[in-house]
């Protein structure tokens, strides 16, 4: 249980650092 909660918040953080990426990126664009 302990591996797929590390899994979910790994998962999670990487997908806030992709948003993250995505708004720079756009910002940038701009």
């Amino acid at each position: 249980m302990k591996t797929n909660t590390q899994l979910d918040t790994t998962t999670d953080k990487l997908k806030c650092r992709g948003k993250m990426t995505v708004t720079v990126r756009s910002v940038r664009t701009l």
